[in-house]
């Protein structure tokens, strides 16, 4: 899986707990980076900072079928 998590303003992150990654991108930049996504099933992915209210709004789901 390749993610391109990008920052508009403010620092925010991405976190799936599931495959132990988190990644930073301050305000303004983005940053690029790939994972072998290798467990079947569905996993929760979400930001993980806390200094920004709007921060709990974000998150979403990875789903990974059986080959």
């Amino acid at each position: 899986v390749k993610i391109t998590l990008k920052s508009e303003d403010r620092p925010t992150s991405f976190a799936i707990d599931a495959y132990r990654i988190v990644k930073r991108a301050g305000g303004g930049l983005s940053i690029t980076f790939e994972f072998r996504a290798d467990k079947a099933g569905t996993f929760a992915f979400y930001c993980n900072l806390t200094a920004d209210e709007g921060c709990k709004d974000m998150k979403g789901t990875l789903e990974e079928k059986k080959k």
